[in-house]
Formats: structure tokens, C-alpha cells, sequence
């Protein structure tokens, strides 16, 4: 958002849907109608401007563009579970028909290069970014408020209202939670180590709890 100073290395599988949703305005001058067709999603929207990390890093012009540089992450477990549903589940990627289980072991395989399945560490490397805001899915609508009305001037073209924003439907939607519990029968303790293991540096650096995912295998199962 080169107008504000403002810019955001996404993570894919962190509410970045949504997200594209509230910042529609920034781009567009047109109402946004109904989020988000795959021709509207701010990845593939020609008006959103985009650049790779790569060149983000290496250019210091580029990056002194944006005083105000932010990103969001995710609880590993429940991203890993979000993307789950929605690419194997729902869009049928890798066949479709992997069991959760199958999934879990498929994403600490090595090689695997999908944004979607890799590490956040991975996609967006805060050691490479002049950070200033690191955001959470899980507080993502008190985060974006922030951003919007007091870090950034982004009020003058957005009109945001965390009170009424929380309560729409789109921004309730947590594709993580809709694991049932005969899926969950099908993930094992020991694909749930091996994730962990896998993954541990996100848990490191972001602050999750790993626990966190033998909870929700718990509660699930009894």
C-alpha cells in the first residue's frame, strides 16, 4: 500500500481472506461486492500491488518505501487443520482424498514448497523485514483495528469499526474449527509429534503452545 507507507508479507492460511476484505478500499474505488471470488483474492487482484520477498529484501529503495511493515501468523496446529479443509476438503488438492492423518505426515515431509503447507518462518521471515507490527489471527480483528485507526493513516481511506466489522459472518468464519470428531479419531499422537517437531520453529518464534494441539486432540476424541 505504497499511498500509506504501508505493507504486509502474507502469510497464507493466517485470515488473509479476510483481511483482503477490509482493505479492499485501499485498491479499489468500486464497492467490493460479495469476498472473495478467486478472481478478487488480493493474490491474484492485479490492482493489489505485490512484490516477492526476495526482491523486497535485496532493494533498500523498495523496503524504505514502507515505514510501517506488518504480518499476521497462526497457531501451526490450526493452520495446519485450516488448510486441511480448505485445499484438500474443499478444493481437493494432492487427490483429495487424504485422511488427516495422511496430511499431517505429508506436511513434514522435506521439499514441499506450497505456502499453504510450509513453515510461516518459511513465507515471511521477520529477521529479513524492518517489522513493525506483528499481528495474530487469533486477535486478528483487534490487530487490524489497530493498524487501521492508530498505527497507520489508513482511517483516511478505510472506515473500519472493530464493534460492528466482528459481527459479520465473513469475519466469523474459523475453518480450523470444523474438524469432527471421527476425523480427529483418524489423526494419531504420533503425527501430531512429528508436526510439532517439524514445525517447532514457528511455535519458537511466534510464542504458541504446542500443547495446544494435544488439547484439541483430546477434547476432540473423548
Amino acid at each position: 500500500m505504497p499511498e500509506f507507507g504501508v505493507m504486509e508479507c502474507r502469510v497464507a492460511k493466517t485470515g488473509t481472506t479476510t483481511r483482503g476484505a477490509i482493505l479492499w478500499h485501499v485498491f479499489h474505488a468500486d464497492p467490493a461486492g460479495e469476498f472473495h471470488p478467486v478472481n478478487n483474492h488480493p493474490v491474484y487482484d492485479k490492482k493489489v500491488k505485490k512484490t516477492v520477498l526476495r526482491d523486497f529484501v535485496s532493494k533498500k529503495s523498495l523496503s524504505s518505501m514502507y515505514p510501517f511493515q506488518y504480518l499476521f501468523t497462526r497457531d501451526p496446529f490450526d493452520r495446519a487443520l485450516s488448510a486441511y479443509h480448505d485445499k484438500i476438503v474443499g478444493q481437493k488438492w494432492l487427490g483429495g482424498n487424504m485422511t488427516v492423518d495422511q496430511f499431517f505426515r505429508y506436511l513434514t515431509e522435506p521439499g514441499i514448497r506450497n505456502e499453504h503447507f510450509i513453515d510461516q518462518l518459511s513465507v515471511c521471515n521477520p529477521c529479513l523485514l524492518n517489522l513493525t507490527f506483528l499481528g495474530r489471527q487469533e486477535t486478528m480483528m483487534r490487530d487490524i483495528d489497530f493498524i487501521i485507526n492508530n498505527a497507520t493513516h489508513l482511517h483516511n481511506r478505510l472506515n473500519f469499526n472493530i464493534t460492528t466489522q466482528k459481527n459479520e459472518p465473513l469475519f466469523q468464519q474459523n475453518k480450523s474449527d470444523r474438524l469432527k470428531s471421527n476425523e480427529m479419531e483418524n489423526l494419531t499422537l504420533d503425527a501430531i509429534f512429528q508436526f510439532i517437531w517439524a514445525f517447532r520453529y514457528d511455535y519458537l518464534a511466534y510464542g504458541y503452545d504446542p500443547y495446544h494441539a494435544l488439547r484439541r486432540y483430546f477434547s476432540t476424541i473423548v
